[in-house]
């Protein structure tokens, strides 16, 4: 969470509550549990991302922003070697 929070800092995002962004992590992990599979190897795979929701095209700090979450069930990862 806090590299999560350093990136937007550093980019100029708004800053966020990371705390309660862990709690509505938590919370949408036990809602969606279904689609965690029940399989070895495979996860619920939880991507957070964060963008400006300006209307102008610039370089300035947003005033306001967007913080999304993208969750996915994925299997395993197999590495090939040749």
């Amino acid at each position: 969470m806090m590299r999560f929070k350093r990136s937007s800092q550093r980019i100029g995002l708004p800053d966020f509550d990371g705390a309660e962004l862990l709690k509505l992590l938590e919370e949408f992990v036990r809602v969606e549990s279904r689609w965690i599979p029940d399989i070895q190897g495979c996860s619920l795979y939880l991507r957070p991302f964060h963008f400006s929701m300006e209307n102008t095209l610039g370089i300035k700090s947003p005033s306001k922003s967007k913080l999304m979450i993208v969750g996915s069930p994925v299997g395993p990862c197999l590495l090939y070697t040749s």
